[in-house]
Protein backbone atom coordinates (compact mmCIF):
# COMPACT_ATOMS: atom_id res chain seq x y z
CA UNK A 1 0.00 0.00 0.00
CA UNK A 2 1.27 3.46 -1.14
CA UNK A 3 0.80 6.34 1.33
CA UNK A 4 1.40 10.13 -0.64
CA UNK A 5 0.95 13.16 0.53
CA UNK A 6 1.63 16.56 -0.86
CA UNK A 7 4.43 18.06 0.38
CA UNK A 8 4.30 21.86 1.01
CA UNK A 9 6.66 24.64 -1.57
CA UNK A 10 9.40 24.45 0.84
CA UNK A 11 9.80 21.04 2.34
CA UNK A 12 13.18 20.88 0.99
CA UNK A 13 14.67 23.75 0.94
CA UNK A 14 16.79 23.41 3.52
CA UNK A 15 20.16 25.81 2.22
CA UNK A 16 23.43 24.46 0.98
CA UNK A 17 25.00 23.69 4.54
CA UNK A 18 21.71 21.31 5.46
CA UNK A 19 21.77 17.79 4.53
CA UNK A 20 18.56 15.21 4.85
CA UNK A 21 18.01 11.54 4.48
CA UNK A 22 15.96 11.23 1.32
CA UNK A 23 14.05 8.04 1.86
CA UNK A 24 13.96 5.54 -2.00
CA UNK A 25 11.65 3.13 -3.47
CA UNK A 26 13.20 0.47 -1.54
CA UNK A 27 12.63 1.35 2.15
CA UNK A 28 16.75 2.97 2.25
CA UNK A 29 17.13 6.31 2.78
CA UNK A 30 20.36 8.36 0.69
CA UNK A 31 22.08 11.76 2.16
CA UNK A 32 20.67 14.44 -0.33
CA UNK A 33 21.23 18.36 -0.17
CA UNK A 34 18.54 20.82 -1.46
CA UNK A 35 19.62 23.21 -3.69
CA UNK A 36 17.63 26.12 -5.81
CA UNK A 37 17.18 25.86 -9.13
CA UNK A 38 19.89 28.35 -10.02
CA UNK A 39 22.95 26.79 -7.48
CA UNK A 40 21.41 23.39 -9.10
CA UNK A 41 22.05 25.56 -12.72
CA UNK A 42 25.82 26.33 -11.23
CA UNK A 43 26.81 22.86 -9.93
CA UNK A 44 25.69 21.23 -13.10
CA UNK A 45 27.71 23.83 -15.26
CA UNK A 46 30.81 22.83 -12.64
CA UNK A 47 30.66 19.40 -12.88
CA UNK A 48 30.36 19.35 -16.65
CA UNK A 49 33.39 21.69 -16.96
CA UNK A 50 35.57 19.54 -14.30
CA UNK A 51 34.26 15.81 -16.78
CA UNK A 52 35.46 17.97 -19.46
CA UNK A 53 38.78 19.05 -17.85
CA UNK A 54 39.38 14.98 -16.70
CA UNK A 55 38.53 13.79 -20.49
CA UNK A 56 41.56 16.57 -21.93
CA UNK A 57 43.92 15.58 -19.44
CA UNK A 58 43.34 11.69 -20.03
CA UNK A 59 44.00 12.21 -23.61
CA UNK A 60 46.62 14.24 -23.05
CA UNK A 61 48.23 10.86 -20.87
CA UNK A 62 47.49 8.88 -23.50
CA UNK A 63 49.51 11.13 -26.13
CA UNK A 64 52.34 11.29 -23.79
CA UNK A 65 52.39 7.63 -22.97
CA UNK A 66 52.29 7.18 -26.58
CA UNK A 67 55.30 9.58 -27.61
CA UNK A 68 57.03 8.08 -24.66
CA UNK A 69 57.41 4.12 -25.80
CA UNK A 70 56.70 4.32 -29.33
CA UNK A 71 59.26 1.85 -31.16
CA UNK A 72 61.24 3.96 -33.34
CA UNK A 73 63.43 1.21 -34.78
CA UNK A 74 65.68 3.85 -36.78
CA UNK A 75 62.72 3.78 -39.29
CA UNK A 76 62.15 6.96 -41.16
CA UNK A 77 58.34 6.48 -41.71
CA UNK A 78 57.88 6.12 -37.95
CA UNK A 79 59.14 9.16 -36.89
CA UNK A 80 57.52 11.08 -39.75
CA UNK A 81 54.11 8.92 -38.13
CA UNK A 82 55.42 10.06 -34.43
CA UNK A 83 55.72 13.85 -35.56
CA UNK A 84 52.16 13.80 -37.02
CA UNK A 85 50.77 12.22 -33.76
CA UNK A 86 52.46 14.55 -31.74
CA UNK A 87 51.05 17.78 -34.31
CA UNK A 88 47.61 17.37 -33.77
CA UNK A 89 45.64 19.55 -31.37
CA UNK A 90 42.99 17.56 -29.51
CA UNK A 91 42.91 14.25 -27.78
CA UNK A 92 40.36 13.07 -30.23
CA UNK A 93 43.04 13.55 -33.62
CA UNK A 94 45.59 12.27 -31.92
CA UNK A 95 43.74 9.11 -31.04
CA UNK A 96 42.57 8.61 -34.72
CA UNK A 97 46.19 9.29 -35.85
CA UNK A 98 47.14 6.87 -33.67
CA UNK A 99 44.52 4.34 -35.05
CA UNK A 100 45.10 4.60 -38.44
CA UNK A 101 49.12 3.78 -38.29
Amino acid sequence: MDLYSNPSSSKYILGLSKWFRMPTEDGKTIPALAVTRDHGTLWNSGYTILITLLFVAAGNVIVAWVATYFPLRNNGNRHAILVAFLNTGDPISALVVLAIY
